[in-house]
C-alpha cells in the first residue's frame, strides 16, 4: 500500500472554505456551511455546526485511507477591527466549531498565521491577490475562484498549498 499525504485546509469564517490536497494535487474545495437566523429582526449568517461536522467527516472518509497521513491546517485568525462585536463573536464561534470538530475527530492539526503563508507564497496584498494566485497555480480550477466572493476558496487552497510545500521542505 502506498502512503498518501492528505491535507485539509481551512480559511475560517462565514465566507471561508475548505480545500483538500492529496499528494500536492487539489482534490476538492467546499464553501463553509452556513445557516441563517433571525436576530432582532435581522437575518444573520452563522457557521452550521451539524453540516460542518458531516462535511469534514465526508472529506476524511473520501480521501484518507488506513496508511495515509492526514493534516488539518487552519488559518490563525485574530481580532479584526472592522468587525462589530457581534460579528467577531459569531466569527469566533465558527472557528471554535471547526477546531472542536477536528479535535473530536483526532485529526492532527496546525495553525498558520496569514502573514506567514502569504509571505511564503509571495502573495501580494488584498483578497483579489489570493484569487489571482490560485488561478495561476490551478488553471484547470479557475472557475472556483472567478467571483470576488470566492476569496475564501482561494485562500483555503493556498493554505493547503503552503502546508504541502512546508511539509515537503521540512522532511
Amino acid at each position: 500500500m502506498n502512503t498518501r499525504d492528505v491535507i485539509i485546509a481551512c480559511d475560517p469564517g462565514i465566507d471561508g472554505a475548505f480545500a483538500v490536497m492529496v499528494d500536492g494535487n487539489l482534490a476538492e474545495v467546499e464553501d463553509m456551511p452556513v445557516m441563517t437566523r433571525l436576530v432582532a429582526g435581522n437575518e444573520r449568517r452563522y457557521v452550521a455546526p451539524d453540516i460542518l461536522d458531516g462535511l469534514l467527516r465526508s472529506m476524511v472518509a473520501s480521501y484518507v485511507g488506513p496508511v495515509d497521513s492526514l493534516l488539518f491546517v487552519i488559518e490563525e485568525v485574530g481580532f479584526m477591527p472592522k468587525k462589530s462585536g457581534s460579528g467577531m463573536f459569531a466569527f469566533g464561534r465558527g472557528v471554535g466549531h471547526v477546531e472542536g470538530i477536528v479535535i473530536g475527530m483526532r485529526i492532527p492539526r496546525m495553525n498558520v498565521e496569514p502573514a506567514k503563508w502569504k509571505r511564503d507564497l509571495k502573495l501580494k496584498r488584498g483578497k483579489d491577490a489570493s484569487r489571482q494566485r490560485a488561478m495561476e497555480l490551478y488553471p484547470s480550477h479557475r472557475e472556483l475562484f472567478a467571483r470576488a466572493k470566492d476569496d475564501g476558496r482561494a485562500e483555503a487552497v493556498l493554505i493547503a498549498r503552503w502546508a504541502h510545500e512546508h511539509m515537503r521542505n521540512t522532511q
